[in-house]
Formats: structure tokens, sequence, C-alpha cells
């Protein structure tokens, strides 16, 4: 049997790797509260259902033929594997029982965890040309299909003999390639009488230990939980019977503190950066970039801790992909956002420009038409032959915030609307005016100039 990442023993016990003890002190003062609990379980005898874990534990240890070691940690008895199977000695090793396949007894714990379609969730892999290959230098390419695809093909075959052994060989060829140590960990619980709401019977380890780590912060906050374990420190937690022990088998990540942990992951998203964000970009472009290389470097991590069973550099790739469609669904790399800011407020002055802004020098005649939901003045710059050859536009600073800017920062949009002339301010202020308008008095606002209405949108 593979080695575990749990282990299920006679005693076991939960517990988080080294890292996660070595956290800020908001995390020590969690993990101190935690290893009290903790601490005052262990000191219980063990449970009725501890009991009944440990020993369907023993059981499945027993029927693979009980690995055995001596006081030195030398392996001395070797049991059955996945792959193989022990002949009866009276039937001439014609015969043998269901229960001395080592891949029967696999199968039996992925059926316990998805019934009829355990074919669908295994996989058998080969390499292309393998079979036929005769130099071992040769490349090959990955090849895998589910043991369902596989048995599909050989529905053509007539002769039941063939047909059997075929439909066998894929089965054990699915089991042998595919982790099963989780799959194990949920039978035997399973098996135990736990209930589904009790433990999150699952194919990765991960799951589970995700949701003792749930139980531990949900017991933290005094409040219910119905699963059966919580996370505890390994080294400083002793085990009771039928708990689950727990720890992180990547060697570069097993003794790293939080803070080496973050440093990775900051030199990852820099040079990810770098390598991503063309010369010139705005900083729109940069912001994402940089959001999709946090992506990346925590998916390498992860591969690397053996949690997404990705080939390494495959996160990486698979953000790229996203940021490089991300920025050709954009249009470049020129900062879009500028763009749809200057979109947003000519629009709203292309459609009420006239209907929204009093007529500066109209606004005490009584026959003028009265203007609704008012959004400011405009006023008139002539030529000598009286015509109207530009506008001016006062905008209330509540209308202008509340509506023109709608769904962007203020400060951004005055920024942008100054930078390309469309704005102009008082002497001495950065971006608002406070004229005396008709009939209000001094009133601060902004001064928008109709050149806002001229240009494309980059303008």
């Amino acid at each position: 049997m593979r080695a575990l990442v749990c282990a299920l023993v006679a005693a076991i016990g939960l517990a988080a790797p080294p890292a996660f003890a070595q956290a800020d002190r908001g995390a020590a003062a969690f993990w101190k509260t935690v290893q009290a609990r903790c601490d005052a379980t262990a000191a219980k005898p063990a449970s009725a259902l501890g009991r009944r874990i440990a020993r369907t534990a023993i059981e499945e240890f027993t029927r693979f033929g009980g690995h055995r070691i001596d006081s030195n940690g030398r392996l001395f008895h070797f049991g059955l594997t996945e792959a193989e199977h022990e002949e009866e000695e009276d039937a001439g090793g014609r015969q043998g029982r269901l229960g001395q396949l080592g891949w029967w007894q696999v199968m039996k714990y992925w059926r316990a965890l998805y019934g009829d379609v355990t074919g669908d969730m295994l996989e058998a892999r080969g390499y292309r040309d393998a079979s036929t290959a005769t130099q071992e230098t040769q490349a090959a390419d990955l090849l895998d299909l589910t043991p369902t695809e596989l048995l599909r093909a050989l529905e053509p075959v007539s002769d039941p003999v063939a047909r059997e052994i075929l439909r066998e060989a894929t089965w054990r060829a699915a089991i042998v390639d595919t982790p099963w140590s989780a799959a194990f960990v949920s039978y035997v619980i399973r098996q135990a009488g736990v209930a589904e709401n009790a433990f999150q019977f699952a194919n990765a380890h991960r799951l589970y230990i995700y949701d003792a780590f749930a139980t531990s912060a949900a017991e933290l906050a005094n409040k219910a939980d119905e699963r059966i374990y919580r996370a505890c420190p390994l080294g400083t937690t002793r085990p009771r019977v039928g708990d689950l022990l727990c720890q992180q088998r990547e060697p570069a990540l097993a003794n790293a503190s939080d803070q080496a942990v973050r440093e990775r992951m900051r030199a990852g998203i820099e040079r990810l950066a770098l390598q991503w964000i063309p010369e010139l970009a705005s900083g729109q472009v940069d912001r994402v970039a940089r959001r999709f290389a946090v992506v990346a470097a925590a998916g390498e991590l992860a591969t690397e801790a053996g949690i997404t069973g990705w080939p390494e550099g495959e996160a990486t790739r698979a953000a790229r992909a996203c940021f490089h469609a991300w920025l050709e669904s954009r249009g470049g790399i020129g900062n879009a956002e500028d763009a749809q800011m200057l979109r947003q407020v000519r629009r709203f002055f292309e459609a009420h420009g006239e209907g929204r802004f009093t007529e500066w020098s109209r606004a005490d005649d009584d026959h003028a038409p009265k203007t609704l939901h008012r959004a400011g003045f405009r006023k008139a710059t002539k030529d000598p032959t009286g015509d109207v050859t530009a506008w001016e536009y006062y905008v209330f600073s509540e209308t202008f915030r509340t509506e023109i800017c709608e769904g962007f920062d203020v400060r951004a949009v005055l920024r942008l609307l100054r930078e390309r002339e469309h704005l102009e301010p008082d002497k001495g202020r950065p971006f608002d005016c406070r004229p005396r308008l008709p009939g209000l008095g001094h009133v601060t606002c902004y001064r928008i100039k109709s050149s806002i209405l001229d240009g494309d949108a980059s303008t």
C-alpha cells in the first residue's frame, strides 16, 4: 500500500503541519486556544467511535497481509500491494478468493466512495508507443483514459474469458495509477458508522483536513459543528485511538515558516510580473497582471505541496493564458479605464447638456423654460457677431459625484479631465471652482469645457 499522507493506525491524530504553528501573533493566539481544547480531549479515554475506526483500519491492514517493520524501521514482512494477489495453495494456483486480490480490495474503497460512477472517477495511464518502443531514451507523451472509456472499447470482444481478463486488467491499471489513500481513509471512517454530515468522504486528503481546520475555527467562535475531527498541532498533541495523523510530505514546504512562504510568493509574483507586463503598459494592465501572477504563484506552491496533482508550471501557464485572453479582450495595453471614464462623462453631456443645465443668461427670465432635475448651469462664449462658439458647464458637485462619476473614483475622473484640459478649476484650487451662480450665490462646483464633446474616447 502506498505511503499515506494521512495515516490510520491504532492510535491516530489529525494535525497541522509545523508551518501552521509558526504564524503571526493572531495565529499564535488561535493555536493556543485550539491546543487547550486538543489537550482536554487527549486526556480522555478513546471514544467508542474512535475504537471502531481503529479496529476497521486494522482489519483492512490485515487483509493486505500486514506490512511489518522492526524497531529500526526496517521492513521485514511485506504484504500485498494493489497490483498483487495471493494464490490458494490447495487449488494448484488455479483458484482464488476475491479478498486475496489487492486491486479488488482497493476497488472496494472506491466503490464505497463513488458507487456506480467509479469508472468515471479513476484514470489509467499509458505512454505513446511505449509498448513497442525499444529505446529507453525515447520521449513519450502521457496518455490517460477513464476505466469507463476503456471498458467501452472492450464491448466488441466476444470471447468471455478474454473480455473478463481485459476488464480486470483495465481496473487493475486504473487502481495502480490513481492514488487511493484518501479513498481508504474515507472507507474506514464510513465503515465505522460515521454519517455524511460528520466527515467529508473524499478522494483527496486536503478536503477533510480543511474541514478539521474549519471545525477548530468554529469552536473558537463557539459555533456548533457536527464534524468528528478538529485540527490539532502534531508535535504537541497526544493522539488517541481513532484519530488521524496528517503531515505535510513536501520537503520544500514541510518546515517553511509563514514568513518564508510569503517571501516565496512575493518573489514569484514579481518574477512573473516582470515577464508578463509589456513595456508602456497602463496602470490597470499592471494591476491585473499582478493579480493573475498571485494566482499562478499560489498554484505553483499548491502543486509543490502535492495538492493539485498538476505538473510543475501548469498553474503558471493557465494564469498567463487567462491574462493574455483578458488583455486581448480589452484591446491592448493602454488604459481602458481612462477611456471608459471619458466616454461616461461625454455621454452625460451629450444626453443632458441642454435639458438639465440652466442657461446662465436666462436664469432670471420668467419666460425661459424651467430646468427639471437641474445638474448645474451652462454659460455661452460668443464671437463678435453674437454667435455661440462654445459652452462652459458648471456642474453641481453632488451631481458630478453620484451621476457623472457613477462606478468610478471621483478624484480619478477629475484628474483625468484636468490632464485632458476638459476641466478648468479656479486658480489655486486643484479641481473645483466657486463662481457666483445666478440666484444661488457662491457655490462649489466643477467647470467643464465644451471640449469634452469633441474627439474620440481617448481624448
